[in-house]
């Protein structure tokens, strides 16, 4: 996760919250701000590190839905 420089400069800080549809194999299926920071560099930082992880580690095997939706919270602080 890289830190937006502009943003770190000016002492700025935030909470992204992504919603992240994975599938049992680990393939990130689609990344989106489900609550923005009211930061664009935030935001757009924050996707571009969920989809840069992809793949994830495949689910375990004691889940049995073959795909979940799950929200993340992307912090920034200087």
């Amino acid at each position: 996760l890289r830190y937006p420089q502009r943003e770190k400069e000016l002492g700025l800080d935030g909470t992204v919250k992504l919603r992240l549809h994975l599938f049992a194999d680990g393939t990130l299926g689609r990344a989106i701000v489900a609550e923005s920071s009211g930061i664009e560099a935030f935001d757009l930082e924050a996707l571009k590190a969920a989809e840069s992880q992809s793949p994830y580690p495949p689910f375990p095997s004691q889940i049995a839905e073959r795909e979940l939706w799950l929200e993340v919270p992307v912090i920034f602080r200087p």
